[in-house]
């Protein structure tokens, strides 16, 4: 199961930071995950 109660989170992302006029400015970004996913195997055997 992989996000099967469909919770909304990040696992990946940035940061930049940088100093303009004597204040510091600073950009985050996140990379959200799909919505709902989930992933089903049958495994058959004779």
């Amino acid at each position: 199961m992989r996000n099967l109660f469909n919770e909304l989170y990040e696992n990946n992302g940035w940061s930049y930071s940088f100093v303009e006029g004597g204040t510091r400015q600073e950009f985050v970004g996140l990379y959200p995950q799909a919505p709902r996913n989930v992933l089903v195997g049958v495994v058959v055997r004779w």
